[in-house]
C-alpha cells in the first residue's frame, strides 16, 4: 500500500495569513527575477554548443533547425517574462533628511512592501550639520509608481529633498 502526503507550504512554514502569504510570494518573485535569466544564458549556451558541434560533424539541416527552433523558443520566454515576472523597474532614491533618532528604521520599513524589493540602503551622515543622505536602491513591480514612492516620502517630518533616478 503506497501513501501519498500533500504538504501545504502553508503547514510548513507557519504562513497563516495572507500578509504572510503574500510576503513568500513576493520573495519568491524576486529571487525568480535574480535568478531566472542565469538558467536561461546558460542552457542557450548549452545549445549552441551541441549545435556547433553538430554542423560541425556535417549535420548542418539539423544545426540550423535547431537554432530557428532555440530563437523561437527564447523570443516567447521572454515575452512571457516581460508579462509576468520582470515586471519591475529599478529606482535609485537620493533622501536627504535631518538627522533623528529612529529616522533609518521608520524608512526602512516604509521601503519595504509587498511590490518592492530593497536592493541596497546607504548612509551618509553629517555631523556639522545633523543631516543624513540616505541612497536606496529599490525593485518596483508593475503596481507601484515612482511618484507614489516619493510622495509617501516627502510626507515624512524631517525630509528636505527625495530624488529618484530610473
Amino acid at each position: 500500500m503506497t501513501t501519498v502526503m500533500f504538504v501545504s507550504p502553508r503547514n510548513v512554514l507557519g504562513l497563516s495569513s495572507p500578509r504572510d502569504r503574500q510576503v513568500v510570494a513576493n520573495d519568491l518573485k524576486g529571487y525568480l527575477v535574480n535568478h531566472l535569466g542565469n538558467v536561461r544564458t546558460a542552457a542557450s549556451m548549452w545549445t549552441m554548443a551541441i549545435v556547433g558541434l553538430s554542423i560541425g560533424a556535417g549535420y548542418f539541416a539539423a544545426g540550423v533547425a535547431t537554432t530557428v527552433i532555440l530563437f523561437v523558443i527564447l523570443a516567447i520566454v521572454n515575452v512571457f517574462e516581460e508579462r509576468t515576472i520582470l515586471s519591475y523597474s529599478t529606482l535609485h532614491l537620493i533622501v536627504e533628511a535631518d538627522d533623528r533618532p529612529g529616522l533609518v528604521a521608520h524608512l526602512k520599513t516604509l521601503l519595504k512592501g509587498p511590490e518592492r524589493h530593497v536592493k541596497t540602503f546607504g548612509l551618509d551622515k553629517n555631523l556639522n550639520e545633523q543631516t543624513v543622505m540616505i541612497e536606496v536602491v529599490l525593485h518596483i513591480f508593475h503596481t507601484e509608481t515612482p511618484e507614489g514612492i516619493t510622495e509617501n516620502l516627502s510626507n515624512l517630518e524631517g525630509i528636505h529633498r527625495v530624488k529618484v533616478r530610473e
